[in-house]
């Protein structure tokens, strides 16, 4: 193990084999990007400040960064198919949002009417969204349907390719909860990790769910839901974590505080959490904060710091070690009565300012809000 100083001067340990090749997915010419979602060709799309301090939606492979709009438009992408069709967000001058779809052929269609939001797409070209506060899906033939959450506020965040969402609905006590739907039962409400409210911000063909709850204790923690359980995934050391990606083989992607406080991207598989930047070669410059998304084959999207600026990347793991990369559903879970090591009750997270934490990326996480 090899320990280097960042671009922010926090010690990073790294493995002496690295595991992931980082690829700068680069940006529009403003010195800030980032990486929202993944396809199985590693086209990944997201959102980058151009040169006029404009705001794109834009996709990148790696060689070459593509704005999906005008200059007269400023958006974010936030998820993308096999087929190339993006959904995403688009802004008017006076920052009211609109649910778009860009498809692979250059058209922009617009998928919903005012106050309307574009967040995940499938293969089908399905969108999950929400529209007027309330948890929508976009037909790819045309026309909206409300997907039936029983809340005064829901989104839904991630969908899968035979139709089932996930997403976070706020109930009357001003509480959230993680939601996903099922063809047989439609929406059910998940539970949380101990703590009042959970997020649900990613789902996987098996309709195992992602996201982050808040504990007895206070804290936010990455979570995953398969097989009717809610698995506590912990955190790096810090106090809290949140996931926003899960694949079909069920390793998990997000983020986590360290000790100290500072945020590390993360990858959770064969029931270990662990951090990316000990996974990547001691002499990349990158600081990476945040895992968007994660596919099939392994590669892994999101933001970092590098050269001073935040920027999207993508993650290629050697061929070498890609073979190590599975998790089977008898594998996820510790059992009953596993301990979860909790931080101690300094850094507690208070109810109010704690939007920096949830919502404070620009991944699914597009509304103000607190949790409790």
């Amino acid at each position: 193990m090899r320990c280097v100083r960042t671009l922010l001067l926090l010690p990073v340990c790294l493995a002496a084999t690295p595991i992931y090749r980082v690829v700068d997915l680069g940006g529009l010419g403003g010195g800030s990007s980032a990486a929202t979602s993944i396809n199985s060709r590693g086209v990944a799309a997201g959102w980058s400040v151009t040169g006029s301090q404009s705001l794109r939606a834009f996709l990148s492979d790696g060689s070459f960064p593509v704005s999906l709009d005008s200059p007269s438009y400023q958006g974010r992408a936030m998820g993308i198919n096999d087929a190339g069709a993006v959904a995403g967000i688009r802004f008017d001058a006076y920052g009211n949002a609109q649910a778009m779809m860009w498809a692979a052929d250059g058209s922009v269609s617009v998928l919903g009417g005012a106050d309307s939001y574009a967040m995940a797409i499938n293969a089908g070209g399905a969108v999950a969204g929400a529209q007027s506060g309330h948890a929508v899906r976009f037909d790819p033939l045309g026309g909206t349907m409300d997907i039936g959450v029983n809340a005064p506020w829901s989104a839904a965040n991630a969908i899968n390719d035979v139709g089932s969402v996930a997403g976070t609905a706020q109930l009357s006590s001003g509480t959230f909860r993680a939601f996903t739907t099922r063809p047989s039962t439609g929406v059910v409400m998940l539970g949380t990790l101990g703590g009042r409210s959970s997020y649900g911000q990613a789902i996987n063909s098996a309709g195992w769910v992602a996201g982050g709850s808040t504990t007895a204790r206070g804290y936010l923690h990455a979570f995953l839901q398969a097989n009717g359980r809610m698995q506590d995934l912990g955190t790096l050391g810090g106090g809290n974590s949140s996931a926003y990606g899960v694949n079909d083989a069920g390793q998990v992607v997000g983020y986590s505080q360290i000790a100290g406080g500072d945020s590390s991207a993360f990858l959770w598989e064969n029931g270990q959490l662990r951090d990316l930047n000990q996974l990547i070669a001691a002499d990349t410059g990158w600081r990476l904060l945040e895992a968007s998304a994660i596919n099939a084959s392994g590669q892994i999207v999101g933001f970092g710091s590098f050269g001073g600026e935040q920027r999207a990347f993508r993650l290629d793991r050697f061929a070498e070690t890609a073979a190590q990369s599975f998790l089977v559903a008898d594998a996820m879970d510790p059992g009953p009565g596993a301990a979860v090591p909790e931080p101690n009750g300094a850094g507690q997270l208070l109810a109010v300012g704690a939007v920096g934490i949830v919502f404070g990326g620009f991944r699914r996480r597009w509304f103000a809000g607190y949790f409790n």
